[in-house]
């Protein structure tokens, strides 16, 4: 038998130092976790800690030159680190043990600087969810409140899990909203540059050279000489105008009351609106559900499910149904909004009555991800026709035009 040192935290989150004796480090945390405490640290007699590896690994020259290292953590990263975290939870770890392993793995100079803080954190006596709440700069509000659930549940390593799964869930469908949005603004942006350039360049040969002659003009080529006229002399200015207005709307949008104004009429918006909409209910039956499962009451899942929207106007709403719940109003009451589906209120009144509200908004999530999905395959199916129109159509008049107008032309001389 070998003497372990070991760090833990009771279910009142205190934390306590001692020694056991056992085999290995395994069966020792085995033990510890049979009488209810949660594993900080452990090692051997008084041996100074080392890294799970052996010290951090050499990196290649090649990764300190890559551009991605010095990004910020996104969504991706924070996702892989949970499920790290959670496998290694699992295999036996220590959570300092865990963030150490996970330090060297991450590809994210910042996010691995975060896991070596958070590390000292625990071994200065924080506990996990606190080292997690300090880094508000890379983990979320929710994220440390489901860690601190599955801390105090005992039940940290699923609780990890199920947050790399909504992490990447949550990207999945932003990826695809910006599929659906991108192709439609590519489309539009591509088609008002042909447009112009026939209106600018083109148009404007064709009429010198049919001007030059004296004769009349049919009514569609006069219009579309017009119309290039026009472009000509005032094509600039407009541009112009439509570049300030772009971003002049994208500054107000880094601003909250900007932000708030701008969604509310996107979520009103014809195509994009229905699809931030889809997008935005998957998301908050996936973390509704996510929430309630830990353990969260409604009241704080709604709320949370508020900080996680990208559109302002839903989070005002799901906050307005935590103030609700206040009131004392049931969840489906509360989910009564002009802005959401008719379908999540009937979906929280089937979970309050059966008692498995969880289940039913994680079930909702899913159904809502599979519509997105389909949305989104029906949009993409239509976007070829639509830019065979946007680009065929301006085309196509100016060789009618310029056509007849040859013949007009023709016919007279």
């Amino acid at each position: 038998m070998t003497s372990f040192a070991y760090t833990v935290l009771d279910n009142t989150g205190k934390e306590k130092q001692g020694t056991i004796n056992a085999t290995d480090a395994r069966e020792a945390a085995n033990q510890l976790r049979a009488r209810s405490l949660f594993v900080v640290d452990i090692k051997e007699g008084e041996q100074k800690k080392s890294r799970t590896s052996g010290g951090k690994a050499t990196k290649g020259f090649l990764r300190f030159l890559s551009p991605s290292r010095y990004l910020a953590p996104g969504i991706y990263d924070r996702s892989l680190f949970f499920r790290q975290m959670a496998l290694m939870l699992r295999s036996g770890y220590t959570v300092v043990q865990a963030l150490d392993a996970c330090s060297e793995l991450t590809g994210k100079l910042r996010l691995e600087r975060t896991l070596d803080r958070m590390a000292d954190s625990i071994r200065k006596g924080a506990n996990f969810s606190s080292a997690v709440a300090e880094e508000k700069k890379t983990f979320s509000k929710l994220e440390a409140q489901l860690v601190a659930s599955g801390e105090h549940g005992g039940d940290l390593s699923p609780i990890l899990e199920r947050l790399s799964q909504d992490l990447s869930r949550r990207r999945e469908v932003q990826r695809q909203f910006m599929v659906s949005m991108i192709y439609p603004a590519f489309l539009v942006i591509i088609g008002g540059g042909v447009l112009y350039f026939l209106v600018t360049t083109v148009i404007p040969k064709f009429a010198d050279f049919l001007t030059g002659r004296g004769e009349a003009l049919p009514p569609t080529t006069q219009f579309l000489l017009d119309v290039s006229g026009w472009f000509v002399t005032y094509g600039p200015t407009l541009l112009g105008s439509i570049g300030i207005v772009t971003f002049s709307l994208l500054v107000a949008y880094t601003t909250a009351t900007g932000k708030r104004a701008i969604d509310k009429i996107l979520i009103r918006f014809p195509v994009i609106g229905k699809t931030t909409l889809i997008a935005g209910m998957a998301q908050a039956g996936w973390t509704m559900g996510m929430l309630l499962r830990s353990g969260v009451t409604v009241l704080d899942s709604l709320r949370m499910t508020a900080s996680v929207m990208n559109n302002q106007a839903l989070a005002d709403v799901f906050e307005s149904s935590a103030n609700q719940i206040l009131s004392g109003r049931s969840l489906a009451n509360a989910l009564n909004q002009s802005v959401l589906p008719l379908l999540m209120q009937h979906m929280a009144a089937v979970g309050e009555r059966s008692g498995q509200l969880e289940q039913v908004m994680e079930e909702s999530g899913e159904f809502y991800r599979k519509e997105l999905t389909a949305r989104i395959s029906t949009l993409t199916e239509w976007m070829v026709p639509v830019a065979v129109l946007i680009i065929a159509v301006p085309v196509g008049l100016v060789y009618y035009a310029f056509f007849s107008a040859l013949l007009a032309v023709s016919g007279a001389g």
